[in-house]
């Protein structure tokens, strides 16, 4: 996810720059929002079929190496750098 893209339009950019100027708290609270608003949150599925095909898939995805299953030390390193590189 590129979190540095800029809104297209002067609204959304508007939106943008009133909203960071708000408490982490209420940029959270915004945020879950709108995730939650174009995707659903994790775990939520139409049915037992699309979660199976959804576990089938990245279950492939990882099988056939596509996608690089990370242990959990390098979970944490990843998100630990993520939130340094964010705040310096």
């Amino acid at each position: 996810m590129n979190t540095t893209a800029t809104p297209a339009t002067p609204e959304a950019r508007d939106v943008l720059d009133r909203a960071l100027k708000l408490s982490a708290p209420e940029r959270e609270v915004i945020a879950r929002r709108l995730m939650d608003s174009v995707a659903p949150p994790p775990g939520v599925y139409e049915s037992e079929d699309a979660l199976r095909a959804e576990l089938l898939r990245r279950i492939e995805d990882i099988e056939s190496g596509r996608v690089k299953a990370l242990t959990y030390e390098e979970a944490m390193a990843a998100i630990r750098k993520a939130r340094e590189d964010r705040t310096s």
